[in-house]
């Protein structure tokens, strides 16, 4: 099963579903619990999109002659903690 999972990985585009196999083929192998694994990516995914949601809150506001960039704050993002 590590195997085809590793193949899988391999073949995709989706970088983010890559790294889930990886990870799930890696600890089969091992003999990790998945959970532990599963709960890491969950956290991993959970910053990455917490960036993406940042960055997007970013916009560019014209001052004069210049544009600047302003964050939106993560309200505008949608980010809650």
């Amino acid at each position: 099963m590590p195997v085809a999972l590793g193949e899988l990985a391999e073949r995709t585009t989706v970088d983010s579903f890559a790294r889930f196999l990886q990870g799930v083929a890696v600890a089969i192998e091992r003999g990790t619990p998945l959970a532990d694994v599963l709960r890491a990516q969950a956290v991993d995914v959970r910053e990455a999109v917490t960036t993406c949601l940042l960055l997007r809150s970013y916009r560019e506001v014209v001052v004069g002659d210049r544009v600047e960039l302003r964050a939106g704050g993560a309200q505008t993002a949608g980010i809650t903690r």
